[in-house]
């Protein structure tokens, strides 16, 4: 959210877009109409996972278990890439529990970042 009492300055213009776009209704029915949703299982360090902005909402937390020293989380996702990419920000403060092919993912792109860096 963008506070407006911070801007100090504004300048209108009179260039008008014309491109049409469509409604966001629209958008919203289209993006769940060809998703296939599903489980990303993680771990957390319970400390660590307290402290996780909400961030995990955008990438579909929707529950948790307490265990011992840890907490289980799972959240749906159409988009593994995405998820993926989220969790190498997250580095050593996760761990994936499901599903195997993000495993594997995560462990080609490390290697790849690993040839390209290292």
């Amino acid at each position: 959210m963008n506070r407006i009492d911070r801007i100090k300055n504004l300048v209108t213009k009179q260039e008008i877009f014309t491109t049409p776009h469509a409604p966001v209704s629209e958008l919203i029915q289209k993006m769940g109409e060809n998703s296939e949703y599903q489980p990303v299982v993680l771990r957390f360090d319970r400390e660590f996972f307290e402290q996780l902005p909400d961030s995990k909402y955008y990438y579909g937390y929707i529950d948790h278990q307490i265990e011992k020293d840890s907490l289980i989380a799972t959240f749906m996702t159409d988009s593994l890439y995405w998820v993926e990419n989220w969790l190498l920000t997250l580095w050593k403060n996760v761990e994936v529990v499901s599903p195997i092919t993000l495993i594997n993912s995560l462990k080609n792109r490390i290697l790849e970042l690993k040839e390209k860096y290292l």
